[in-house]
């Protein structure tokens, strides 16, 4: 079997400074583990491209969280981490009006 490619990683000052913080130290340190030793190997065996045809952004869902990335060239640019809930709460007020 062939070398895996590693993608070097980066986390946007968003989710450095708001995201990451927000986290209780076990799920920050199971999120950062998957990112780092599985995301950064094969981030195309867990991850779904966004369905708005923004090419090169990226979605994983992990337990209760949702992880944003975009890939450029060989760098997993972190952009988000959030808890799918909150994805709701943004989606609902608009459902409720149906």
């Amino acid at each position: 079997m062939g070398e895996e490619k590693k993608f070097r990683i980066r986390l946007h000052e968003r989710v450095l400074n708001e995201d990451l913080p927000s986290l209780k130290p076990s799920i920050k340190d199971a999120l950062l583990f998957f990112i780092t030793e599985k995301l950064a190997k094969r981030p195309f065996s867990y991850a779904k491209p966004l369905r708005t045809g923004a090419e090169g952004y990226w979605k994983v869902r992990l337990g209760d969280y949702i992880l944003g990335f975009r890939i450029i060239d060989d760098l997993l640019l972190i952009l988000s981490i959030i808890p799918f809930y909150k994805l709701y709460k943004v989606i609902s007020p608009q459902e409720k009006m149906h």
